[in-house]
């Protein structure tokens, strides 16, 4: 699997320009790939659902030292968005330790995804 690299962008500091595509164009993505972005502290995903059908998407949580693992998941039906996140900097349960990613599945394709860095 190759996962795509969710765009990040910076936030704006007026919140009514948050849309997705700031700064250049949303990752759209598909069900064979999934996604990740880096976690460097403070990032927002914004998911919107373009499609005729709800999708859903799940952050993956690798376990942390006691074995626990927190996967969060979310539908987004059509024509929808969501937020997931803040994801902190050191957040135990959301970096994967290979890379340091936040890796995320979906059920379909077609989901469009910006990470926006607080």
């Amino acid at each position: 699997m190759a996962r795509a690299d969710i765009q990040r962008v910076v936030a704006p500091g007026d919140s009514s320009a948050c849309t997705l595509g700031i700064g250049g164009a949303p990752t759209t993505v598909l069900l064979a790939d999934g996604a990740q972005f880096d976690l460097t502290g403070g990032e927002v995903l914004l998911v919107r659902n373009p499609t005729g059908g709800s999708i859903t998407f799940t952050v993956q949580g690798p376990a942390d030292a006691l074995g626990r693992t927190g996967n969060r998941t979310q539908i987004v039906t059509a024509g929808n968005r969501a937020v997931a996140g803040p994801f902190r900097a050191g957040t135990i349960g959301w970096k994967q330790s290979a890379d340091g990613k936040v890796y995320i599945d979906v059920t379909a394709d077609g989901l469009e995804m910006t990470v926006f860095a607080t």
